[in-house]
């Protein structure tokens, strides 16, 4: 986007396998590693946050480094 012929565009990059939960808002020049998790309602400003992350808050921040693998199972809900 050019401003008075400046741009002011940032990349945003979200890696491979990041689950971004319900209510996240990732703004420009933001760089998600992969196998991260974004806790609910986060506002992720730019920066680089590393792979297998537990990211959150507001502004986000790393809460827990080497998170182990997640995998999201489902499950049929017996009724």
């Amino acid at each position: 986007h050019l401003i008075e012929g400046e741009e002011h565009q940032l990349d945003t990059t979200i890696g491979d396998h990041v689950w971004v939960t319900m209510g996240v808002k990732i703004l420009k020049g933001s760089s998600i590693g992969k196998d991260s998790i974004v806790a609910c309602s986060s506002v992720v400003t730019s920066g680089v946050y590393p792979e297998r992350s537990l990211i959150g808050g507001v502004p986000a921040k790393v809460i827990k480094k080497s998170i182990p693998m997640w995998k999201r199972d489902l499950h049929e809900i017996e009724g």
